[in-house]
């Protein structure tokens, strides 16, 4: 009996294992955006529900003021030069793709950065969360707190730069990505613009955000 005849009754008694078409198995990668836009957005809600209860004030205080205690002169200058450049690096991006006519790539790269804000900008009308008041700010801002833009702008940009690359420059992306976001945090924070839990949020929701579009943009869902 051939092995060919012999899983052709195997397939007529016990029927056929089941088998996902292609057009509707997750890949590797896509599971892993859908974890990490589980784990992001899961967070977002928890800082926010922990926020409005007023539970996160003490920790926040102390914290902004710890990092406030080792004030260099010039640092202000410093720091509000970094926080620019936040928009000025994914203005650059996004002229840079349209420049090279990857006109797919520019548009999902406006879309992540763009529609960050967007949402970043709605989460501070719903929140109402005042800027910090803890010492006589160098920089006033009239619009709130929490989320905070720059956080979220930064890490758009190196998420949906991770999301663009190669397999190969994840690393190096990566290994420059982070330092930024860590800089750009730790500037607000000394501006005094902004409480801890407002540079955790505004990471979350970008990286939720960025997830989800990167969902979106993967070859079967749009299949599906």
């Amino acid at each position: 009996m051939t092995d060919s005849f012999r899983e052709t009754l195997e397939d007529q008694a016990f029927g056929a294992p089941y088998r996902a078409p292609a057009s509707h198995r997750i890949p590797a990668n896509g599971i892993g955006l859908l974890l990490a836009f589980s784990l992001s957005a899961g967070s977002l809600y928890w800082l926010a529900v922990t926020v409005l209860s007023g539970r996160s004030l003490a920790f926040d205080s102390a914290l902004l003021l710890h990092i406030h205690a080792f004030e260099p002169v010039r640092f202000v200058h410093f720091a509000n030069a970094v926080c620019v450049l936040v928009t000025v690096f994914s203005v650059l991006m996004l002229a840079y793709l349209c420049w090279q006519r990857r006109w797919t790539s520019a548009l999902f790269w406006f879309g992540s950065t763009a529609g960050a804000s967007i949402l970043c900008g709605i989460a501070k009308k719903l929140m109402e969360r005042h800027r910090p008041e803890l010492w006589a700010l160098a920089t006033k801002h009239a619009s709130f707190s929490f989320p905070s833009g720059h956080a979220t702008q930064s890490m758009a940009f190196v998420v949906a730069l991770l999301l663009l690359a190669p397999a190969a420059k994840r690393k190096t992306i990566l290994a420059l990505g982070l330092p930024w976001i860590a800089l750009v945090a730790l500037c607000r924070l000394y501006l005094g613009l902004h409480y801890p839990t407002d540079i955790v949020a505004g990471w979350a929701l970008a990286a939720a955000w960025c997830c989800l579009l990167g969902l979106l943009r993967l070859p079967n869902a749009a299949s599906r």
